[in-house]
C-alpha cells in the first residue's frame, strides 16, 4: 500500500466554521436596502446580487462570507477570535453586525461546512 504524504494538487476542497447566519439568495432585496443604506459611496442597484452585496460587507466589516450555491454564509471564524476577546464578546460583535444588516430576526450559530468539487 502507498501512502501518499504531501499536497494532493487536483483535489478541490474547502472547508469554514463560522458564527453567523446563512442568507438565502432570495434575501436580496432586503440586503441591497440594508447595504446600500450603510454603504451610501457604494453603487448598488437592482442588478446586484448576493454575492455581490456579500462582498461589500466583506470589504466593509469584520464579517466574512462564504457563497455555496443559493446560500450566502456570513459570520466571523472563530479563529478570528482577538487575544482580549472572549468568546461571549466575539459572540455579541457578530451578532450586533448580523442584526444591523439582517434585523433582528436574525439568530447566529456556529456554521461549520466542508465539501469536495472534484
Amino acid at each position: 500500500m502507498k501512502i501518499r504524504q504531501g499536497f494532493v494538487s487536483n483535489s478541490s476542497s474547502s472547508s469554514f466554521c463560522i458564527y453567523g447566519i446563512d442568507v438565502a439568495d432570495a434575501d436580496e432585496a432586503a440586503l441591497a436596502a440594508k447595504v446600500k443604506e450603510a454603504f451610501p459611496d457604494e453603487e448598488i442597484d437592482e442588478d446586484t446580487g448576493t454575492s455581490e452585496l456579500c462582498e461589500i460587507l466583506e470589504k466593509k466589516t469584520s464579517l466574512e462570507v462564504h457563497n455555496m450555491e443559493d446560500y450566502s454564509y456570513i459570520g466571523r471564524s472563530w479563529c478570528c477570535i482577538g487575544g482580549e476577546e472572549t468568546g461571549n464578546q466575539f459572540k455579541a460583535n457578530v451578532e450586533e453586525l448580523v442584526k444591523k444588516f439582517f434585523g433582528d430576526g436574525s439568530k447566529c450559530e456556529t456554521i461549520e461546512q466542508a465539501w469536495y468539487d472534484g
